[in-house]
């Protein structure tokens, strides 16, 4: 087996398994019971081998009638359903497999490698003792996180759901456990800012669980138990400004050059010049901020925005060394010839959500909080869409 063990391994496929079967594909699958022999007369089902197969058994006795199983005795027969004994019966079912194939696991969504990627819909097992949204649409995406590649997400509705971490599409998800706050930087999963983040029933009354836990944005996780008391929050539900699944992604927005995209959404800024445009959206370059959104007083004038979802907010750009003349560069621009109209003044008294950097090629960051060099609006020297595909 160590050399089809090794080629399991090479092909990202599991070698060991449990087999159940089901009488529609929608059905509770049921255990395969036998009352002798070693049942490897099951590998048959993956195509695999009953001489050399290994199993883990589990020796049960019943003492009251149990529930449906599937059972037969040779190679090749037809599977009996129903009531698997009675009082008194003895029987076995086997824990797992190794008939010889590969299973392949749960294969990724192409569009996992974008970053970030997409949510898919995908019916994902998770701890459910802690869940404030039981029985909602599941969906998964892919994290920049070694340590938890994939985050789930349960909702209660498309801007409130509950936060799960796993490591590939057939684990079982744990909860999210903050040390340091009340879970407001794990926002940072759904493509969220923590400045946006209301958490919800933060693990004041939060059973003994294990989950993933960090203590700040940025930071891997690492598996931990918590207990009531413990200083450790876990949320049962977050709102982080990001709707999800949110709106769909073309295909060609990944394409280069990249196409523009029809934002139906409503964007208004007290210091836009361009309220009430037409909206286009594209991706950026930039990590930090992946997503471009032109809001156009004409083809050659426009408010630029930036945000880190799709289907999150899109803010402003502050620039912390000059006139937001640099920003002209998301949109195939120039800094050299950038004509931009600024609100000067600092907004001392009220805070705003934005994006700002100091110099071009710079990554952005976010922040909450007074603002200044705030751009109203951009001539770039870009016509836009210009030539470029609209969908």
């Amino acid at each position: 087996m160590a050399a089809n063990l090794d080629l399991c391994s090479a092909l990202m496929a599991i070698e060991g398994y449990k087999i159940m079967l089901g009488l529609k594909l929608n059905d509770t699958f049921q255990n395969i019971v036998y009352s002798n022999g070693g049942g490897m007369d099951h590998c048959e089902l993956v195509e695999g081998y009953e001489l050399g197969a290994a199993v883990s058994y589990s020796f049960m006795y019943i003492t009251g009638t149990n529930s449906a199983e599937f059972w037969r005795n040779n190679w090749g027969e037809q599977f009996s359903t129903g009531n698997a004994g009675y009082y008194y019966t003895y029987y076995s079912t086997n824990l797992w497999y190794e008939c010889g194939v590969c299973i392949p696991e749960a294969l990724m969504p192409a569009c996992f490698n974008s970053t970030p990627s997409c949510w898919y819909e995908y019916d994902f097992a998770h701890d459910d003792i802690w869940n404030g949204c039981a029985g909602g649409r599941k969906y998964v995406m892919r994290t920049r996180f070694t340590s938890a590649p994939l985050v789930g997400v349960v909702l209660c509705s498309s801007s409130s759901y509950q936060i799960f971490l796993g490591t590939n599409l057939t684990d079982t998800f744990l909860n999210v456990i903050d040390g340091s706050g009340q879970g407001e930087n794990l926002c940072e999963l759904v493509g969220g800012h923590q400045e946006y983040a209301s958490p919800w029933n933060y693990g004041v009354n939060a059973p003994n669980l294990t989950g993933y836990a960090r203590n700040f944005s940025g930071e891997e996780f690492h598996i931990q138990s918590i207990v009531p008391g413990s200083g450790w929050s876990c949320p049962s539900s977050y709102y982080c400004g990001v709707n999800i699944p949110g709106p769909k992604e073309p295909d060609c927005m990944s394409s280069t050059p990249s196409c523009w995209y029809t934002y139906n959404e409503w964007l208004y800024s007290s210091s836009s010049g361009c309220n009430f445009g037409q909206v286009l959206v594209r991706r950026t370059n930039y990590t930090s901020a992946p997503f471009l959104a032109v809001q156009l007083c004409n083809s050659t004038r426009y408010k630029i925005f930036l945000s880190s979802s799709l289907g999150g907010p899109f803010e402003g750009i502050e620039d912390g060394n000059g006139y937001g003349e640099d920003h002209c560069e998301l949109v195939g621009g120039s800094e050299n010839t950038a004509i931009t109209k600024v609100y000067n003044y600092t907004y001392t008294y009220l805070s705003y959500a934005s994006y700002y950097r100091n110099n071009i090629g710079e990554q952005f960051t976010f922040k909450y909080g007074s603002v200044s060099n705030y751009v109203s609006y951009y001539e770039c020297g870009i016509s836009i869409p210009g030539t470029d595909i609209v969908v």
